[in-house]
C-alpha cells in the first residue's frame, strides 16, 4: 500500500523545481544575479554612507581643531573637515582631496540635468518630510538640506559604481580564468560582503566605489589587451584618483614578463599613459592651485607609533590571507602574480603618507588578492580552474 506523500513536501518539491526550471533560462538567470548583486549593493552602500568616524579618537580629533562638533559620530562622506561632501561637489575641499574630481564633475553634471523643480521638490519638501528625517536620523547621515539633491545622485553613482565593479570583477575572472559560471557569479558576491571591513574607522570617500570599479576593469582590460578601451579607463580612473599609475605598474610587469605584446607596442602604450597620467594631472593641480593643502599628507610618525597597538587578531588574519593566497604560487596566472607587485609601492607610499591601518588605502590590490584566493580555494576543494592563455606567457 502506497504511503500519500504530505503536502507540504509536495510543494516544496514543485516550487523547487520550478525555480531551476527558471534559473536554466538565461535571461531570467542573468536577472536573477543581477537582483542579487543589486541587494547586496544597496545594502553596502548605505553602510558605506553611514559609517561613522569617531572624531574623538586622537589621529581624528586635529581634523576638527577649527570647528563645532555638531555630533559625536560623523557619517562617512562627512568624516574629514577637509574633504566633506559639499565641498568635494563645489570644488572648495583640501588638497589631495579636492584632485580626485572624477565623482564631483559627475555629481554635478546631473544635478544640471535635474530640473529645478525636482530640485525644489527634493530640497524643500521631500527632506523636510516625517520620513525622511526620521531615517535619516536612525540611520545617522547628517545630510544637509541645500545639497539634498547631491547627496540623491551621490547614493544612485555609488551604487552604479559598486554595480560596475561586481561586473568587471567577472569580466577579470573570465580574463584569467576558466572556469565554472556558479564561482564567476559568486565572486562578486564574496567581494561585496568582504567591503565592509575596509569601510571603518576612518570614514569614506565619494571617490572609492569608482576606484575600485575603474581600477577593477583596467585590470580585466590589460588580459584582454583592449587598448582603445584600457586607455579611456586609465584616463577616467586618473580623474578619480592618482593611484591609477599602479595600473601602468601591472601593465609593465605582466607585458614584460608574458611577451604577449611586442615591445614598439609595449613602448607606446607605456608611454601613452605617463602622458595621460602627467597631462591629466596638471590640469587638475592648476584648476586647484588656489585650493588649501598639499599634494600629500605625510603620516610617517602617525604609522610607526600604531605599530605596538595591532591586534594579535589582525595580525593573524594578515598571516592566514598571506598564507593562502600564496598557495600553490607557480601554478597561479602570470598576470595576477606580476600585478601582485603593486602592493609594494602601495604599503610604502601608505606607511609614508596615508594611514597603515586604514583598509581603503588597498582597494587596488583586492581584486587581485581576491582572486589568487579564489585559485587556492578552488584548488584546495578540486574545483577545476584553469589559467587562460592570455593570462600567462608565451
Amino acid at each position: 500500500m502506497s504511503q500519500e506523500v504530505p503536502l507540504q513536501h509536495t510543494i516544496v518539491t514543485r516550487v523547487l523545481s520550478w525555480m531551476h526550471s527558471l534559473w536554466r533560462v538565461g535571461v531570467i538567470r542573468h536577472l536573477l544575479v543581477l537582483g542579487l548583486y543589486s541587494l547586496l549593493t544597496v545594502i553596502a552602500t548605505f553602510q558605506f554612507v553611514r559609517n561613522h568616524s569617531n572624531p574623538m579618537l586622537a589621529e581624528e580629533l586635529h581634523q576638527h581643531h577649527n570647528e563645532e562638533l555638531p555630533h559625536s559620530h560623523m557619517s562617512g562622506v562627512n568624516a574629514k573637515s577637509w574633504a566633506r561632501f559639499p565641498a568635494m561637489v563645489e570644488g572648495t575641499a583640501y588638497k589631495p582631496y579636492v584632485s580626485r574630481a572624477f565623482m564631483p564633475i559627475l555629481i554635478r553634471g546631473a544635478r544640471s540635468a535635474v530640473p529645478e523643480s525636482t530640485q525644489t521638490w527634493l530640497e524643500q519638501e521631500l527632506y523636510t518630510g516625517k520620513t525622511v528625517q526620521l531615517s535619516l536620523t536612525e540611520i545617522g547621515l547628517d545630510w544637509e538640506q541645500d545639497y539634498f539633491t547631491e547627496y540623491v545622485i551621490l547614493m544612485g553613482l555609488l551604487f552604479l559604481m559598486l554595480i560596475g565593479f561586481c561586473y568587471s570583477l567577472r569580466y577579470l575572472f573570465r580574463a584569467v580564468y576558466d572556469g565554472p559560471e556558479w564561482l564567476e557569479t559568486l565572486l562578486p558576491i564574496v567581494a561585496i560582503l568582504s567591503l565592509p571591513p575596509f569601510f571603518e574607522l576612518y570614514g569614506s570617500y565619494i571617490y572609492d566605489f569608482a576606484g575600485l570599479f575603474l581600477f577593477t576593469l583596467g585590470l580585466a582590460l590589460i588580459v584582454q589587451r583592449r587598448w582603445i578601451a584600457y586607455l579611456i579607463v586609465f584616463a577616467l580612473g586618473t580623474i578619480n584618483k592618482e593611484t591609477t599609475v599602479l595600473l601602468t605598474i601591472s601593465f609593465c610587469m605582466f607585458h614584460t614578463f608574458s611577451g604577449r605584446v611586442t615591445w614598439k607596442t609595449f613602448f607606446a602604450l607605456s608611454l601613452a599613459q605617463v602622458f595621460i597620467f602627467l597631462g591629466i594631472k596638471l590640469a587638475i593641480s592648476m584648476a586647484f592651485a588656489e585650493n588649501d593643502g598639499g599634494a600629500t599628507e605625510f603620516h610617517l610618525l602617525r604609522n610607526i607609533s600604531k605599530f605596538p597597538r595591532y591586534g594579535i587578531g589582525s595580525i593573524v588574519a594578515a598571516l592566514v590571507v598571506t598564507v593562502v593566497a600564496a598557495y600553490d604560487w607557480n601554478a597561479k596566472p602570470l598576470f595576477l602574480r606580476s600585478a601582485l607587485v603593486i602592493l609594494v609601492p602601495l604599503i610604502i607610499l601608505t606607511f609614508f603618507f596615508g594611514y597603515f591601518d586604514e583598509l581603503r588605502d588597498y582597494y587596488e590590490a583586492f581584486p587581485i588578492v581576491l582572486l589568487l584566493l579564489t585559485h587556492s580555494v578552488a584548488k584546495y576543494l578540486n574545483i577545476p580552474l584553469e589559467t587562460r592563455p592570455n593570462a600567462r606567457s608565451v
